[in-house]
């Protein structure tokens, strides 16, 4: 069974958390460019969180679903409706065979994910189903998604444990909707000492505004130019990670993204710490951007909150859930169940099938139950 694409938007790729060990190949990670996003649609479906789902760009997909299955959307924040009703993003949602999911532009943000029960079954390249475009390789056929292409998923999982306590709270690490300048921690790169003083405070203290220009391989921001001690940027080319900061001779900022290339002769600045790359990847055009030094050792200690959380979010979702839809899910069940049953005629099975009968099941809450 699969789920049928109608309409791509512009970019729609399939993507994991990336494929490591082959950049001595001249091969980047590639994977989700906001992580964070990507894992905690995973979570919200009882996924691993490396499991394979759908990354869109601006403008979401419109998908139908030839099979039942369960999904949730995270990342930029979108209008999505399933047959037309609205779609809470950040929540696991049941979805029947022949229902068709609609997800409109990014409002706030760049980049979506929609993460299926099961996960995306496409053959692993290298280990890995992320998709690189400019490499045809990986997710499916090695390119973006086109209308009528189908995609298998992982079995046809139509429930899962605890369904309506796979929620996440508003998320508010995006600041989506928050004037005013996002700061980005950054770990300073192995060029530092080839920019002069000014150069260095002008990165640290000056506002950049983000471009709309930036895609999968780079950044962009423009901003004052930041000078180099001998007024070049050329250096020996050495290794580019996901978040290296880059300033070519032009003195504007170049932030290497998921598809980067893997090596370089510009100078680097600056790394940015890995927490904090979704914060980036998200802002769009115009938006304002200011970085902050810290070690490494701090960003690795944010790296560790960070799993930490995603440990906590994880439990918390298998703890038992009685809000109110949890209840008015065994209502409705239960409403399908005495509609396929023939109504007694006499006795005591008539005398209940009365009492139930002027209940709206679809709307039962807890209190419901109990009064009948």
């Amino acid at each position: 069974m699969s789920i049928s694409i109608l309409n791509p938007g512009p970019s729609t790729t399939v993507q994991d958390l990336g494929r490591f060990g082959n950049t001595v190949w001249g091969l980047a990670h590639s994977g989700a460019m906001d992580r964070r996003a990507a894992t905690i649609a995973n979570i919200l479906v009882d996924n691993q969180e490396n499991a394979a789902l759908l990354e869109y760009t601006k403008l979401g997909p419109a998908i139908r679903f030839n099979q039942n299955a369960v999904f949730a959307i995270t990342g930029a924040r979108s209008q999505a409706t399933l047959d037309g009703e609205p779609v809470q993003g950040y929540r696991a949602v049941r979805a029947r065979a022949g229902q068709t999911l609609s997800i409109g532009y990014c409002q706030q943000g760049l980049y979506g994910y929609i993460a299926f029960a099961g996960g995306v079954d496409v053959p692993l390249v290298l280990g890995s189903a992320s998709t690189h475009v400019a490499a045809h390789i990986g997710g499916f056929n090695g390119r973006a998604l086109a209308e009528g292409d189908e995609l298998e998923l992982k079995g046809e999982i139509s429930d899962i444990p605890n369904l309506y306590g796979h929620f996440m709270e508003r998320d508010n690490y995006y600041n989506f909707g928050t004037p005013g300048v996002t700061f980005i921690r950054v770990v300073p790169g192995p060029h530092e000492h080839l920019f002069d003083a000014a150069g260095v405070q002008a990165f640290y203290n000056k506002v950049f505004v983000a471009t709309g220009k930036s895609d999968r391989t780079s950044y962009y921001l423009n901003g004052q130019g930041i000078a180099t001690k001998g007024d070049t940027s050329d250096v020996l080319s050495d290794g580019v990670a996901f978040g290296s900061i880059q300033v070519p001779s032009r003195g504007r900022p170049i932030i290497a993204m998921a598809d980067r290339h893997t090596t370089s002769g510009v100078t680097k600045i600056g790394t940015l710490a890995s927490v904090d790359l979704p914060l980036l990847v998200q802002r769009q055009a115009n938006d304002l951007i200011r970085f902050r030094r810290i070690s490494v050792y701090e960003a690795q200690d944010l790296l560790r909150q960070q799993r930490a959380f995603m440990d906590k979010l994880r439990r918390g979702m298998r703890r038992p859930y009685l809000g109110e839809e949890a209840t008015r899910e065994p209502a409705r069940r239960i409403a399908e169940l005495l509609t396929e049953q023939p109504v007694p005629k006499e006795g005591k099975s008539k005398m209940l099938a009365s009492m139930f009968r002027n209940v709206d099941w679809a709307q039962a809450t807890q209190g419901d139950l109990f009064r009948h």
